[in-house]
């Protein structure tokens, strides 16, 4: 069904909305995305003892979806600084 949604929405559009995907999935933590234009960090805070393999795997999910939604040249960064608030920072064409 997420697929056939992709189809009829923007890149900006699956972005802006990505995060609800968060509490239906997961017991802790908050998720929330920043957008301009086609640059967003997603983050997660309220989760510091959220696995490294998982912040990967997320890595690989956001770039899925920049992918089902037409984005091009996808360039995406996870930002492992601040566990109080694990970053994924991107920008596509």
């Amino acid at each position: 069904i997420y697929k056939m949604l992709f189809k009829v929405l923007s890149t900006e559009a699956i972005v802006d909305a990505s995060y609800r995907l968060w509490p239906m999935l997961h017991s802790h933590g908050t998720a929330s995305v920043s957008r301009s234009g086609k640059e967003a960090t997603f983050s997660v805070t309220g989760y510091p003892q959220l696995p490294r393999c998982f912040r990967l795997m997320m890595s690989g999910f956001i770039h899925g979806c920049l992918t089902l939604g037409k984005a091009k040249n996808i360039k995406l960064k996870l930002i492992e600084t601040d566990p109080a608030n694990w970053r994924w920072s991107g920008t596509w064409e």
